[in-house]
């Protein structure tokens, strides 16, 4: 498995769902209840973990080439 590509993956599906829950919960704030906001809010700082994740799993792949 090619920890790099992996990373590189997982980074950038993150990043397209961190930034589609918050325009969708900036955009639809005056007509979507609280909680659903609140779940919006949540998922986006879920998805941002994955971007992190996917860095460090980037970072390990380069490492493993270099040796």
């Amino acid at each position: 498995m090619n920890l790099t590509k992996t990373g590189n993956v997982l980074m950038a599906v993150s990043t397209v769902i961190t930034v589609g829950c918050l325009v969708l919960v900036f955009t639809m704030e005056r007509s979507v209840a609280v909680p659903f906001l609140v779940l919006g809010h949540a998922a986006a700082m879920l998805s941002a973990v994955g971007v992190k994740l996917g860095y460090i799993i980037r970072l390990e792949g380069q490492a493993r080439k270099s040796r």
